[in-house]
């Protein structure tokens, strides 16, 4: 029998693994922060109900990459405004559940995932994948779609129009039933976590993917009024749709149809993205077989031209399909190669190649760079110091924390010191990720001349600093005792105060990567509860 999870497991689920976005390095954790939610709960109850209902804050925002030139935004949200949604959506996540599930057409499972990485499996790639290839067997093309920036240009308010009907809810605003509905609660948490807010989710914790979920549900309702048999010619993953065409329909039909749902919403369409596909001329991108396939012998110099050969194809097949993240999943199959001690040097300057042309594997050639050093293999240490030196200068410059902090966190990695001139530019930096790797990197003498935080401390070493997008940083730098200032405004404030009387931290310095052998093993494992639950998904949600 499937383990089911009460309410509080949920929430536990939601706070540990499902809070912090995936993208940022090891030291950012809220393990802590999930193991006192009751506690904490209960203590916030006894401040002032309009003061804790109406808690208003401002995210962390971080620019990261995409592909190719595009970027996206991931956020880091006030833990008390993140406590209250995730508390809305355990508690009323059986109809939730019972409502995404509806969908004939989407290959995501509204499920808890209680091993792996995130607090909610993602979508079924198997079933994606199984999926599109009976549209295939049964049309005789497919239109293909999705909605331009969805998550940043979600309503709010949708989330109740998706469940109940927009002309339902719109007719009845003002009406008891509506206002106590959780749909609401859920509109009203997300709104307090962004400064009230009304467009957009937040990117980053899996409570947003679940909202997005719920719209994306009450879209395809939109569009089933206009193309009743959706469920037998459709596919749908997070907001991308294809819908198989038959020879002879109005492909104009189809457009339509789909784009009057989006705008229903309040969305639109990316035209960028939008096309017909004829099967008949169709081809499949191959870059994963042949990556996959490529043989790596142990002689070293045969080795080294197999590894020039694979990685070409990366190069290529990256060329000719930005949309693929062809390059992070070609890094992160390189984690598994037994390169030769000759061809070391060369293995990672081929890394960092991947590196500068694509800013999104930063996270993975770090964690490969950081555990080659610890099963003492040889790296071009000038080269990574100056790949470091690079993304810290330019990233810097233009505010992309992503880069930023993981150049920074290489550093620490690797035990490579940087001069204070070649990071002063940082000392103003709006982000509290990149300012508590810089004030860790201090504290272990990898800063040849130190820090200067005087700004930071300005503002927002104070109870304002609290509710800013500065959050963390105001908190966790008190926590860890790293500033000389006044810091009683943690202390004077009933939210955060009960956090640092139970040691809740939200940096761990001791945190690194996951040494890959481990992490190879645990992911083989929990591949294998994943088919399992999977495939048998209506026992597990």
């Amino acid at each position: 029998m499937a383990k089911k999870l009460d309410k509080s497991g949920r929430l536990k689920r939601l706070l540990e693994a499902g809070y912090l976005p995936d993208e940022l390095p090891p030291p950012f954790v809220s393990g802590t922060f999930s193991t006192y939610r009751e506690s904490l709960h209960r203590k916030w109850q006894t401040v002032p109900q309009q003061k804790y209902q109406h808690y208003k804050s401002s995210p962390d925002v971080l620019s990261i990459p995409k592909y190719g030139h595009e970027r996206r935004k991931i956020a880091i949200v006030n833990p008390i405004n993140q406590m209250r949604l995730s508390r809305v959506i355990a508690d009323n996540w059986i109809d939730i559940r019972d409502f995404i599930n509806t969908s004939k057409i989407s290959e995501y499972r509204a499920i808890f995932d209680l091993n792996g990485r995130r607090a909610i499996f993602g979508v079924d790639w198997d079933a994606v994948s199984s999926r599109r290839n009976t549209i295939s067997a049964q049309y005789s093309g497919q239109f293909h779609t999705d909605i331009s920036k969805f998550y940043p240009t979600i309503y709010t308010h949708s989330i109740a129009w998706a469940y109940f009907g927009k002309q339902l809810v719109q007719a009845n605003l003002n009406a008891n039933w509506l206002k106590q509905s959780y749909l609401n609660s859920l509109d009203i948490e997300i709104r307090h976590g962004q400064r009230n807010q009304s467009v957009g989710l937040p990117i980053g914790p899996d409570t947003s993917r679940i909202v997005a979920e719920i719209v994306a549900r009450g879209i395809e309702k939109a569009v089933e009024v206009r193309i009743p048999d959706l469920g037998d010619r459709a596919l749908r993953y997070v907001d991308d749709f294809t819908v198989g065409v038959n020879d002879g329909e109005a492909e104009e039909h189809t457009v339509i149809a789909v784009e009057l749902a989006f705008a229903e919403f309040e969305l639109g369409m990316n035209f960028a993205k939008t096309k017909f596909i004829n099967h008949k001329v169709a081809l499949p991108e191959l870059w994963k077989e042949h990556l996959s396939t490529v043989p790596l012998i142990n002689r070293p110099e045969r080795q080294r031209d197999k590894l020039e050969n694979y990685f070409d194809i990366a190069f290529r097949a990256a060329e000719k399909s930005e949309k693929d993240a062809v390059l992070k999943w070609a890094v992160k199959r390189a984690r598994s190669f037994k390169i030769d001690p000759k061809n070391q040097k060369y293995f990672y300057e081929k890394i960092l190649h991947v590196g500068r042309r694509a800013p999104a594997c930063m996270g993975a050639i770090s964690q490969l760079l950081i555990d080659a050093r610890h099963n003492s293999q040889t790296l071009p240490i000038d080269s990574i110091r100056k790949y470091i030196s690079d993304n810290i200068k330019v990233a810097g410059k233009t505010g992309h924390a992503y880069e930023v902090m993981w150049a920074l966190f290489l550093c620490k990695g690797l035990s490579i010191t940087v001069n204070r001139s070649e990071v002063e530019h940082l000392f103003s930096m709006s982000s509290s990720s990149v300012a508590l790797i810089l004030m860790d990197l201090d504290r272990r003498g990898l800063i040849d001349g130190g820090i200067d935080d005087t700004i930071w401390m300005q503002d927002c070493a104070n109870a304002n600093g609290l509710q800013s997008p500065m959050w963390l940083l105001a908190y966790e730098a008190v926590r860890k005792g790293w500033w000389s200032v006044p810091t009683t405004y943690v202390q004077a404030d009933p939210f955060f105060d009960p956090m640092l009387l139970k040691g809740i931290h939200f940096y761990d310095e001791n945190k690194n990567v996951p040494p890959t052998r481990r992490e190879r093993r645990e992911s083989a494992w929990l591949s294998l509860i994943r088919q399992r639950i999977l495939s048998q998904w209506q026992d597990y949600a």
